[in-house]
């Protein structure tokens, strides 16, 4: 027979009407309950926050290591008891309401824990968000027991008497890099450079690196990109960010507002998980961390993402102590493993996405037109709907063009094309100048513009020596293919001549000739204020009223033309200060190792300059013609770009595939230490 205590019988029927009491209340509220066996069938990623239970800490050395706490309620000492268990076991013997089993010689020494060798009996409840903020203080502390259940996550994916231990070393950098690398180098990538900034934050107790930046409608964000080895013994990722705001008021945003931080987890079959933190606008310093266990028969990791970043909201935030983590097993630890154990030196192929196959026709306007061979090909693309640009632009080419035009797909197969290969033949009858077309008919209703695949359609069908490669709403100057081949003829000569002096670093199958590109305020056609010549552009550009460096002064994009130098300039001259954002206009010549565009970017979004970035990795050298130019034509935006320049999440998508497509060029062109052959070798 089983003898207790009366006091110990008396806590027994008190629970036991607790719990019958919120039972009844659960019911009545007709709130779904979730027992024990719902919750241990969620997947990690179900768990909330606050159920993170974080492994031990350890260094390189197998040694604890005392690290800062998180910033959690004093109040919730349930939470810190959970916290200092190695692991906790699961009472399967109760149904509706969980009881933890806690070994009572790891139990703390506090007023609130019970007392020692005794099994706790607290209630708590389930998780359930929407009843969660209807608690009191109180049961909310019961609630943060269910920070056991991810120890019980662990031990149902991994095995029942498995250790998992958080390696003490960051898998993230504190480097900057330099904007003129282009090799896939490990560290924060800075967008702008006069958007963030870096300083020494010691406000926190301890001092830290720290990247602050002005939040404003539009995405502020920053990137790093970590590539893991597929060997790499991860079992689980601990993510921990410091954040400080002053108070954030919320800006217009079409994608909500967003001050976040993020992990964008992508496995080598494809598949990708995204880890994210996110921090309150109210003031104040705040520290948000996650835990998330790789499911069990998972592809391989291949590489990590991070994102700080905030958008629709206007004021200062900083981010600083980011720490990424592996957790791996107590086996792990006590082989002493290193960073180099998880991050690759050289980035692994990532699974490329899935790019369509269009149907597309070829055909010829003005065929008996032959080509000069040292002429050059104005090299474009255009949707259906947007025709018209060409016809106000290529009037003023006066050389061979080939055109990729986009036909997209109707909502249904019964509905009639709007655009047929009739309709585009009609719009460009006026053209007068040998014309290659490539027509491509969309795949699917709504799909992406497939940029990048048209222009490499275009580039195909060309058939002279040299291309401009360019915009539909982008005018070249005047007289730009006379222009343009006296001074590659005037380059070949000083090339060819030994015995000169030659400032020149690279040959013309290398070479990238840079048109700089500006932007009409107004309509040329319309408002009569074309330039047609170098002067003319000079005196339209210094009133300030008619035309200006497209993007602006000091866009990136085209900053390092040196316009300054280009306006008093009548010889060409090698563009010294590139910076991975630099996207101009050039003429290229055309041979069997000339890079084809990636296709992988569809739509708005590093389509262009990862092009640009790619010539930069093969070793061309750019060269700023001196009498060429290009001018954009305004017209009707469309929004294309919306997201890309609102949402953080969209943004961090393509990041990644920014830093894939670097990755496969860093290892096609031997740069940045890394090549195929080592690649295989890792």
């Amino acid at each position: 027979m089983i003898c207790m205590s009366r006091s110990t019988a008396l806590r027994w029927i008190v629970i036991f009407c607790g719990a019958c009491t919120l039972h009844m209340f659960l019911q009545v509220q007709d709130i779904p309950i979730e027992t024990d066996f719902d919750i241990l069938e969620m997947s990690v990623s179900q768990l909330s926050v606050d159920t993170m239970e974080i492994p031990p800490t350890y260094d390189s050395d197998n040694k604890t290591k005392e690290y800062p706490p998180r910033n959690v309620n004093k109040e919730s000492l349930e939470q810190n008891e959970t916290d200092s268990l190695p692991y906790v076991k699961q009472n399967e013997h109760l149904n509706n309401y969980m009881y933890i089993y806690i070994p009572s010689g790891n139990l703390p020494s506090n007023e609130a824990s019970v007392k020692r060798g005794e099994i706790s009996q607290l209630q708590y409840m389930k998780q359930n968000r929407y009843l969660y903020n209807r608690l009191n203080s109180s049961q909310q502390r019961e609630y943060h027991h269910l920070l056991s259940l991810k120890q019980n996550e662990y031990n149902r994916n991994n095995g029942k008497n498995a250790r998992y231990y958080r390696f003490i070393n960051t898998l993230s950098s504190n480097k900057i890099v330099d904007n003129s690398e282009v090799s896939l180098s490990r560290g924060w990538w800075f967008i702008k450079e006069e958007y963030w900034t870096k300083y020494t934050d010691c406000s926190n107790l301890r001092c830290y690196m720290a990247f602050a930046v002005q939040c404003l409608s539009k995405v502020r964000a920053l990137y790093q990109y970590i590539p893991i080895r597929q060997t790499a013994p991860i079992k689980g990722l601990y993510f921990s960010v410091n954040s400080f705001n002053k108070i954030l008021m919320k800006q217009d945003n079409p994608f909500g507002h967003q001050y976040t931080a993020m992990a964008l987890l992508k496995f080598t079959d494809g598949s990708n998980h995204t880890i994210q933190l996110q921090f309150s606008p109210q003031e104040g310093h705040q520290q948000q961390s996650d835990v998330y266990m790789l499911p069990k028969d998972t592809a391989p990791l291949l590489s990590i993402s991070l994102s700080l970043a905030c958008a629709g909201f206007k004021g200062p935030v900083a981010f600083m102590d980011i720490i990424i983590s592996p957790i791996v097993e107590e086996a792990t630890m006590q082989n002493d493993p290193k960073l180099n154990d998880f991050i690759a030196t050289c980035p692994e192929q990532a699974p490329l996405p899935n790019i369509e196959k269009f149907r597309f026709r070829r055909l010829t306007l003005n065929h008996h037109i032959i080509s000069i061979a040292n002429d050059i090909t104005l090299v474009t693309q255009v949707s259906a709907d947007r025709l018209y640009m060409l016809n106000d632009v290529l009037p003023y080419w006066d050389g061979p063009v080939s055109i990729a035009i986009y036909i997209p797909a109707s909502e249904s197969l019964s509905d009639k094309q709007i655009y047929d290969d009739n309709y585009l033949i009609r719009k460009l009858k006026t053209l007068t100048q040998r014309c290659e077309i490539t027509i491509l008919y969309g795949a699917y209703y709504m799909e992406k513009y497939p940029i990048n695949t048209l222009r490499n359609h275009a580039m195909r069908r060309v058939q002279t020596e040299y291309l401009l490669l360019t915009d539909a709403d982008f005018l070249p100057s005047i007289n730009f293919q006379r222009h343009a081949k006296l001074e590659i003829i005037r380059l070949k000569n000083i090339l060819n001549q030994a015995d000169t002096d030659n400032t020149y670093t690279t040959n013309l199958d290398k070479t990238a000739f840079v048109a700089p590109a500006f932007e009409y305020l107004k309509n040329p056609f319309k408002s009569n204020n074309l330039a047609k010549s170098k002067v003319e552009l000079r005196k339209l550009y210094n009133t300030q009223s008619g035309i200006r460096i497209f993007n602006g002064e000091r866009s990136d994009n085209h900053k390092a033309t040196n316009y300054e130098k280009w306006f008093k300039t009548s010889h060409s001259y090698e563009v010294t200060d590139y910076q991975i954002k630099y996207e101009p206009y050039v003429v290229l010549r055309k041979h069997n190792q000339l890079p084809l565009y990636d296709e992988r970017f569809v739509g708005y979004g590093m389509n262009k300059v990862s092009y640009l970035m790619e010539l930069k990795a093969a070793g061309y050298t750019f060269v700023v013609l001196p009498n060429c130019w290009v001018s954009h034509i305004p017209h009707e935006k469309t929004d294309t770009g919306l997201a890309f320049s609102y949402d953080v999440f969209a943004r961090l998508r393509n990041r990644v595939l920014r830093y894939e497509f670097m990755g496969d060029y860093t290892r096609k062109y031997e740069i940045g230490g890394c090549s195929e052959s080592k690649q295989r070798d890792i």
